[in-house]
């Protein structure tokens, strides 16, 4: 696993051509659960309040906000603008 330089993801590769018959298979059988609600009750009445970072770091050095999006760069051609006003022009028999 190795993190993409200038962005907050993660590259995971793997190898699919790995022999893995020396592994044996993982079972997992399925298991009931009981819970006690008075139990979840007490451990909310117990908890403590959680106290809000000092700061906010919404912004990472590495990252370059000003890359994503891009539409601003995006603009329409002029065909396509007029495209539909000749398409209005033409008489009815030539649109169907």
């Amino acid at each position: 696993m190795q993190q993409i330089p200038s962005s907050n993801l993660l590259l995971l590769v793997t190898d699919p051509t790995c022999d893995c018959s020396i592994f044996p298979p993982v079972l997992q059988e399925a298991t009931e659960v009981k819970y006690n609600a008075s139990v979840k009750c007490d451990r909310l009445r117990s908890q403590k309040l959680r106290r809000r970072p000092d700061s906010c770091h919404a912004f990472h050095p590495e990252e370059n906000a000003q890359e994503c999006g891009g539409t601003s760069d995006t603009s329409a051609s002029l065909p396509m603008l007029l495209l539909p006003l000749c398409a209005w022009g033409l008489p009815p028999q030539l649109l169907r």
